[in-house]
């Protein structure tokens, strides 16, 4: 007897819980369809976003090119600046150079001259004179 009394409640047990089962099945049935519903929509909405997204990407890469293109442009120019430059410090410590020279050939030939012109008097005044 107390064999199927215990046979009998767990018939009763599965009963029930088939019971409890079969709405809990439909329950997740109707939200699997809504989870589809929403996945379609959202994917509805993402695709026209991703294409717009692709064009900026585009854009952003071209901007990116052309920045690339100037910032060469730039070191090329900066380039011959700098040689540019060196040049012209060359130019200037060479044109230094020759004033230094030039002065001193200058200022040699003048004192040279004063000195000729002092002897020459002297020989003048000395010779001529006496």
């Amino acid at each position: 007897m107390i064999g199927e009394l215990a046979l009998i409640i767990i018939a009763l047990a599965v009963v029930a819980f088939v019971v409890f089962l079969i709405p809990l099945i439909f329950e997740i049935k109707k939200t699997l369809e809504r989870f589809n519903l929403f996945m379609d929509r959202t994917e509805g909405q993402l695709l026209p976003t991703m294409e717009e997204l692709r064009g900026t990407l585009n854009n952003m890469k071209a901007i990116t090119e052309d920045v690339e293109s100037v910032t060469h442009n730039v070191r090329e120019i900066s380039t011959v600046l700098e040689d540019t430059t060196k040049t012209l410090y060359g130019v200037r410590d060479f044109l230094y150079n020759i004033q230094k020279e030039t002065n001193a050939t200058i200022a040699g030939l003048r004192e040279g001259f004063k000195t000729g012109l002092m002897v020459f008097i002297k020989n003048l005044t000395t010779k001529g004179g006496g």
